[in-house]
């Protein structure tokens, strides 16, 4: 632990000369992989409306779906076909074929380990079979096919293209992003900084919709202070391959205010939440420089984000944003008090797949009282918010 890290660990108040004011911010958390999973059908969405909301997937009919692969090379890959309570076997559409569905095949396949893609044209062939079954949907944990929702093709689902075949890729040589709930606890603190300092964050969208409210209808806009919760996120990739960005650098986008490239660009989400699933604040951070930032001891960094180079994180290596790295908060100015939940994931989208997606969650309670910002303790009730 460097110092500077120490520093804020143990309480002492940032002497930085931007006119701010942080305090540090006692935080206990308990991991997402931790809580009871009381419904295997429960999924969060991406927030609608400002809202987070939970998705509960209709209890699929019994029904059982026998599954093989074909097409492929190897046994872990190729196409998939289908057959519904012993009918014909048919090919998937893969309009709606995500990583998701692949999860659950290769878990009813079994023996070749997590899904490490969603085939969605037909590179394997099945373009010329039967096509019977539109659209399969799965939440991503479940054993097998047959605890999914399944469309068949009719006059109103129709798949839209002749190439479009669903398939998967199988593999046990994945990566496995874990957050590090220690850092979040010992860096969580509270800081009100003038808008003047925070204009190339909000270039990135990463303030609260008052702050650009101000921005657009106040001349005084960049003396107004906005309070962030910053917190260090530190990542860590105990799988048993690298973990590498979904896009080429040729594709990375580049952003002049910060002058650095996204390789990702929601590398990690925030959420705050109230007790009826409503999202009252959100950060996010992208990935403008993924890299070895530290590494077990053997172990030698690989990627580096100096002079445009690579980027990826090694196995048994970290990727470290501390917390005085802009966007590394949430804005938290317009909550009131009271009792919220706040929600880390890493990976959300998963574009990048992984071993487990179970770990990549950090959830903790929190009790923002009137004075003093706000004070965290750990959740009782396990069976809470997250899946």
């Amino acid at each position: 632990m460097d110092s500077e890290y120490k520093r804020v660990a143990e309480g002492v108040k940032s002497d930085s000369p931007d006119a701010s004011i942080d305090f540090p911010v006692p935080f206990n958390m308990i991991s997402g992989d931790s809580l009871e999973k009381k419904n295997s059908y429960k999924q969060t969405d991406k927030y609608a409306n400002g809202k987070s909301e939970v998705l509960l997937a209709d209890a699929p009919k019994e029904q059982k779906v026998d599954l093989e692969l074909t097409g492929g090379r190897y046994d872990n890959e190729g196409y998939i076909r289908v057959r519904v309570n012993k009918g014909k076997w048919t090919t998937v559409c893969s309009d709606h074929w995500t990583i998701r569905e692949a999860l659950v095949a290769c878990n009813q396949i079994g023996n070749f380990g997590q899904a490490k893609q969603a085939v969605t044209v037909n590179f394997y062939g099945g373009e010329t079979e039967n096509r019977d079954i539109y659209r399969i949907k799965c939440v991503g944990r479940e054993t097998n096919l047959s605890k999914c929702n399944l469309t068949k093709a009719d006059d109103e689902h129709v798949c839209s293209k002749k190439r479009a075949v669903a398939g998967i890729v199988c593999s046990k040589q994945l990566p496995d992003l874990v957050p590090n709930l220690k850092a979040i606890e010992q860096t969580m603190r509270l800081q009100d900084q003038p808008l003047y300092y925070l204009r190339c964050s909000m270039e990135e969208n990463c303030l609260s919709n008052s702050a650009y409210v101000l921005r657009n209808t106040s001349r005084h806009w960049r003396s107004q202070y906005r309070r962030l919760m910053r917190f260090s996120t530190i990542v860590r990739n105990e799988g048993t391959a690298d973990f590498r960005p979904v896009l080429q650098r040729s594709a990375w986008q580049w952003h002049a205010c910060h002058m650095h490239y996204h390789s990702m660009e929601v590398f990690a989400h925030y959420d705050i939440m109230d007790a009826n699933g409503n999202r009252l604040a959100e950060g996010s951070k992208a990935s403008f420089c993924l890299e070895d930032t530290a590494c077990d001891s053997g172990v030698d960094p690989t990627y580096n984000c100096r002079g445009f180079g690579e980027q990826g994180l090694s196995v048994n290596c970290s990727d470290n944003y501390m917390y005085n790295i802009d966007c590394q908060w949430i804005d938290v100015t317009d909550i009131k008090p009271g009792h919220y939940t706040f929600l880390m994931e890493i990976n959300p989208d998963m574009l990048v797949p992984e071993s487990s997606f179970d770990n990549n969650v950090l959830t903790g309670l929190q009790t923002p009282p009137k004075a003093a910002g706000l004070r965290w303790q750990r959740i009782r009730d396990k069976t809470a918010h997250m899946v």
